[in-house]
């Protein structure tokens, strides 16, 4: 029976932090059963990105959420101005492609494989409706909405709280 990546099995991801305390991610799989595991598998599709290559793109319609298994995905954010701001590297037992995880409407920023990577692709329906059957599912997802929240959360008031020199250190 295949169980969930471990979390040892991750590497560190790079989000904006006010202090050592808030550096660790959740891993999404660590609330998972095998059984659980095996039924989020089953219900995804893996898909496999070579270095470089666009997981998804900024403006692009959504249908549901990237949970990394490995590799490493960077996101960034393009404005109209053409000018680009990374957002965070995500390593794996993290997810990518909120924030409208049950799908609909454009993504709001792109997902780029910083190497090769494996990531499970969950449709929004199919989520919605293991979430109602797998209680650790959605915890998992809510501790993980919490970190994405709180990394954004510090880049905005470091953005615009810091001077310019004080941003680029």
């Amino acid at each position: 029976m295949k169980r969930p990546p471990a979390a040892a099995a991750r590497g560190p991801s790079l989000h904006l932090h006010e202090n050592e305390r808030d550096l660790s991610a959740p891993n999404f799989f660590a609330h998972l059963e095998a059984a659980e595991y095996l039924r989020l598998r089953g219900a995804s599709s893996v898909l496999q990105f070579r270095a470089g290559q666009d997981v998804f793109s900024q403006g692009a319609p959504h249908h549901g959420m990237f949970i990394i298994l490995s590799g490493e995905v960077k996101t960034s954010y393009t404005g109209p101005s053409g000018r680009e701001i990374t957002l965070a590297y995500w390593a794996p037992g993290n997810f990518v492609g909120g924030p409208e995880i049950f799908g609909g409407g454009p993504h709001m920023w792109s997902g780029r494989a910083m190497r090769a990577t494996e990531v499970l692709h969950v449709h929004g329906r199919e989520l919605r409706q293991l979430m109602t059957e797998i209680p650790n599912l959605a915890t998992s997802l809510v501790e993980a909405l919490e970190h994405k929240g709180k990394c954004y959360s510090t880049m905005i008031h470091m953005l615009g709280t810091r001077s310019a020199t004080e941003r680029l250190a």
